[in-house]
């Protein structure tokens, strides 16, 4: 299986976009409006010629890592905590991210459920 990282990455950010933000407070400085940027291309080309099953688990687990450092630069410029977390369901990568409850901070599966992402369209079989 091969993973087509640009539309990877392109799927993945603009699921995430979709829930940041709208109007940032007063004086803060986005770190980044792409979860892409916390992606390792070289980690993602690893993935080539896995296992699909492998293959995908290590997607989740960048895509995971990813988020997580991503979140970190949100909810400090936003001044409220966001998170999320991918999972595998079947044919596609569900994908939660947006604010989380103060009192949960670190609880990602609480986010709002973003489009999925088909795994049709960012693999190939090799």
């Amino acid at each position: 299986m091969t993973v087509r990282i640009d539309a990877f990455l392109a799927a993945f950010d603009g699921r995430v976009n979709g829930a940041l933000p709208q109007n940032w407070p007063a004086g803060s400085m986005v770190h980044s409006s792409a979860v892409s940027s916390h992606l390792s291309r070289a980690g993602l080309l690893a993935l080539n010629g896995l296992p699909p099953d492998v293959a995908l688990h290590s997607l989740v687990e960048h895509a995971n890592e990813a988020i997580s450092q991503f979140s970190d630069g949100v909810s400090e410029d936003a001044r409220e905590p966001y998170g999320g977390v991918v999972t595998i369901d079947g044919g596609v990568l569900r994908v939660r991210f947006g604010r989380l409850p103060r009192d949960q901070p670190d609880a990602g599966w609480l986010a709002a459920e973003r489009e999925p992402i088909p795994l049709e369209e960012i693999t190939e079989s090799a």
